[in-house]
């Protein structure tokens, strides 16, 4: 080589090595400056730009797990496909990540070609599945050579550095040193970048759960500050309840105190009777104060046990059935105190006998080591007890009714007014002259409780130094919850429904009461659920032609009640009984508005089971009539299996037989919603004949028989009427005995009542007419089915 030419050579390679100097400096000067994670990938692919021209490249980190890489940077590429990821050992990047050596490949024209074609072979060959579902790698369609680095912190590793060029390259030991340098800062960079983000996300999180801890802490202090004031605001409470019930000079209160005295002296078994509201809880209170015993007072509302989800109860022996679990519950709490039970003609049988066991082994009988025995218990009831509760207790105080301590009035609304006043923040100082009379001279069917309840609806909206009763909060008829009743709209064997009116809306109502004394032949257990019961499902129930329930519960005297929509009208039993045999096009509307009812039910899973002419009530909803409801959900059931199979009674047959189906007869397990379409064939029956299907029955049995033996003569054959063939047709094979036989859902019965035409359907103006001249003053006022 001639001289001039070597010293050139000498020169421009020179150059290149202080341009790479200068790179090499700057790149590591760049690269570890920064702990950013995305600043240290763009540094990496920019360098590998500079100083090899490689403009086409891609940074890919092994993954948790350390089974993969994914792509986090790529430079000079259409698609960069971020978060594209590779199997380490698998091609090219793969086998430089489980080798840790760098690999240069060439001719990657001919290995893309093959790699397409063994491709195409395995999709032909249905192999497709094998290929995978992988996000792609950044890739040069024309790629002749590529080479790839592994990133490493010693043996460790961190990732792959890939780049490719559209033409063949070749390297030389200098270019190999070159490119192992930079890897190296590269690894470097990007493992410092990921402690340190490692580092932060660990500060962030943790400065987040000091935080979050710091809340929760303050939230929970917040919260038992006010549990604290609501513990020390319901002992200041108990106590003036307590003190009240017992104040006065009267004979009567003055006995009633010689009676606690003496019964706190011994640890038998003490009943509180008396009237409702008269103070059972102040009483069983002093008692307990007087007895000196150590332990708690606790209070065990018996009606609430009915509904006590007793399951959750948790205990020392959680293997004891629900009920002894509640009641060692409630015993290891009063141990050394009293157990008061209010209202005990309210609990469940199946805690009775577990009471029986306890107080016999405070008498000294032999039972099981169930419950710790040192618990005085008290229970209150009003009216009679049942004679298996009654024998339990051993000792007696009657309460007096507040009507027998008139005297004691004066004391007792000076105290509680004084009281509310406190509570309500009122400057109030008594009561006035005139508002005392009158509380002298009302007769107190609530006794102490309706006293203290007027008091503070007095109180609440007082404008001056005295209290005023108006005469309205002593107004002498009866009141359930927030309803006062007004008059009787009907009766029954189980108790009486009658017109109510809110007190503080001008809305009406109809109030069933089913009274806790009366006889039903249905053990109290049982009742309780079936009212439960009828009052969810309906308030469950949002069909326009099901009547509409608004309240429910017990009242003071253990009484059940619920609150109902009052109707306008009369139900089907009546209209056919006083006005004979209705038209067919009139039957149809009403038998397509109970199907629409019923089939909401059956789509619950509910059957009504008591579908009859007296519960399907005809009434007037603004200018709409002939409006139908679907009263007396009360021995609704769900389908076999459901909760509330078992409800009824063992032995009882549940419905009305002259309008029954077989299956309620016989077989009561395979019911579903065509019991009740067989049913409301037999009410379409009465309604177009005034007969019943089996009128010739005498008997209950007889009737019984029939529906599920004798094959039931067309209602055309006996009514004096003309009947729609149509619907004859319908109502007959609605009785067919096989429930198979029958449409298969209230809407498709709805449906074929819709098909039958009639020359004179039956319109709103001829049912206004209708009632116009038969029953006007049924549209006038509220009525209401009477309880059965």
């Amino acid at each position: 080589m001639p001289p001039q030419e070597g010293y050139e050579s000498q020169a421009r390679q020179l150059d290149r090595q202080a341009a790479e100097l200068d790179i090499l400096q700057r790149v590591s000067t760049d690269i570890n400056s920064t702990l950013d994670l995305e600043e240290v990938y763009e540094i990496a692919l920019r360098t590998m730009d500079r100083l090899f021209e490689f403009h086409h490249a891609t940074i890919l980190i092994v993954e948790p797990g350390g089974e993969m890489l994914k792509v986090v940077a790529s430079r000079g590429y259409e698609n960069q496909a971020i978060g594209g990821r590779v199997r380490i050992g698998t091609g090219v990047i793969g086998t430089v990540a489980a080798k840790r050596r760098p690999m240069q490949v060439g001719n990657l024209g001919q290995q893309r070609a093959y790699a397409a074609t063994q491709r195409r072979q395995m999709l032909k060959a249905g192999r497709g599945a094998e290929l995978g579902d992988v996000m792609p790698v950044p890739g040069l369609p024309n790629a002749e050579s590529q080479i790839a680095l592994p990133l490493l912190i010693r043996e460790e590793l961190v990732g792959v550095l890939s780049v490719e060029s559209p033409v063949r390259q070749r390297f030389d030991d200098h270019d190999r040193h070159l490119v192992s340098i930079v890897a190296n800062q590269i690894a470097s960079a990007i493992r410092n970048a990921q402690l340190y983000d490692e580092r932060r996300r660990a500060v962030e999180a943790l400065q987040e759960a000091n935080a979050s801890l710091e809340a929760r802490v303050a939230a929970r202090t917040a919260d038992l500050e006010r549990e604290l004031k609501v513990a020390q605001e319901l002992v200041r409470d108990a106590r003036t309840r307590v003190e009240g019930p017992l104040l006065g000079a009267s004979a009567a209160v003055g006995a009633l105190r010689d009676g606690i005295a003496r019964q706190a002296r011994v640890l038998e078994p003490l009943l509180l009777t008396g009237p409702p509201g008269s103070g059972d809880q102040a009483v069983a209170y002093a008692v307990h104060g007087a007895s000196g015993r150590a332990g708690a007072f606790i209070v065990v509302s018996c009606a609430d046990l009915h509904t006590e989800d007793l399951a959750t109860t948790r205990t020392s022996n959680p293997e004891a059935p629900h009920g002894e679990r509640w009641l060692q519950a409630k015993l290891e709490v009063a141990s050394g105190g009293t157990l008061f039970l209010e209202a005990i003609h309210e609990l469940p049988a199946g805690q009775r006998k577990l009471l029986g066991d306890l107080l016999s082994r405070q008498r000294g009988a032999a039972v099981r080591e169930a419950a710790p025995a040192d618990v005085r218990i008290i229970a209150s009831t009003v009216g009679t007890l049942d004679p298996s509760l009654r024998a339990l207790f051993t000792r007696q105080i009657t309460l007096p009714a507040l009507v027998d301590r008139r005297e004691d009035i004066p004391v007792l609304a000076r105290h509680y007014v004084g009281k509310l006043a406190r509570q309500f923040g009122k400057a109030v100082n008594g009561v006035s002259p005139a508002s005392m009379q009158r509380l002298e001279s009302y007769s107190w069917p609530g006794n102490i409780n309706e006293l203290r309840t007027v008091l503070e609806r007095a109180v609440l909206v007082s404008r001056g130094g005295l209290v005023e009763i108006d005469e309205e909060l002593l107004d002498e008829r009866a009141s359930i919850g927030s309803y006062q009743l007004v008059s009787p709209l009907g009766s029954g064997g189980m108790g009486e429904v009658w017109l109510a009116r809110h007190r503080l809306l001008a809305r009406p109502a109809a109030v069933k009461l089913i009274r806790h004394d009366r006889t039903t032949g249905e053990p109290r257990d049982q009742l309780v659920l079936r009212f439960q019961r009828e009052a969810q499902v309906t308030a469950g129930l949002r069909s326009p032609h099901t009547v509409q329930l608004y309240d429910f519960g017990v009242n003071e005297t253990g009484s059940f009640y619920y609150v109902m929509e009052l109707l306008e009208g009369l139900d089907l039993n009546q209209i056919v009984t006083r006005f004979g045999p209705q038209p067919s096009e009139r039957v149809v509307m009403f038998l397509r508005q109970a199907c629409r009812s019923l089939a909401e039910a059956h789509e619950g899973g509910l059957i009504h089971r008591d579908i009859k002419p007296a519960n399907l009530f005809v009434a007037r909803l603004g200018q709409e009539y002939d409006y139908l409801k679907v009263l007396d959900f009360g021995i609704v059931k769900g389908r076999p299996g459901a909760e509330a199979v078992g409800i009824t009674a063992q032995g009882v047959v549940q419905g009305t037989p002259a309008f029954m189906a077989p299956e309620l007869v016989f077989d009561s397990q395979s019911l579903d919603g065509r019991t009740d379409l067989y049913s409301l064939a037999c009410v379409a029956y009465w309604a177009l004949t005034g007969q019943l299907v089996f009128g010739s029955a005498t008997t209950p049995e007889q009737m019984l028989l029939h529906h599920a033996q004798t094959l039931p003569v067309a209602p055309s054959a006996v009514s004096e009427m003309p009947i729609a063939p149509d619907l004859e047709a319908i109502i007959m094979r609605c009785l067919a005995k096989r429930p198979s036989d029958r449409p298969g859902s209230a809407l498709e019965l709805d449906a074929d009542l819709a098909r039958i035409r009639f020359t004179q359907p039956w319109t709103q103006l001829r049912a206004r007419e209708w009632w116009a001249m038969h029953a006007p003053d049924r549209l006038g006022g509220g009525t209401a089915p009477a309880v059965e």
